[in-house]
């Protein structure tokens, strides 16, 4: 289970830094490859990884004394662009 967790974090991190912009979890439950299973290992780690970026959003946009509004302000969006952001409400995506 360890190594299809590990599997999964080094999968993610290499599609992220050469250029990935959005990752995917795709599983099917038919097939599993321990008999303990590791679906839901996989699937609980890379929500955690989510989360935690969403908590260093906040803390990065609090640290800068931004508001939501001001950091909208400076990437020439609407407020909500922010806050769906921070709230995992819509997924971080990079945009020229």
């Amino acid at each position: 289970m360890e190594e299809a967790v590990c599997d999964s974090l080094s999968a993610c991190d290499t599609l992220l830094t050469v250029g990935g912009r959005q990752t995917f979890f795709k599983y099917c439950s038919t097939f599993d490859s321990t008999d303990q299973g590791n679906i839901g290992s996989v699937a609980d780690t890379l929500l955690e990884r989510r989360a935690r970026l969403q908590e260093i959003l906040v803390e990065r946009r609090n640290a800068a004394g931004l508001t939501q509004v001001a950091l909208a302000k400076l990437l020439r969006r609407p407020q909500c662009f922010v806050s769906k952001h921070e709230t995992g409400e819509r997924r971080w995506i990079s945009s020229n």
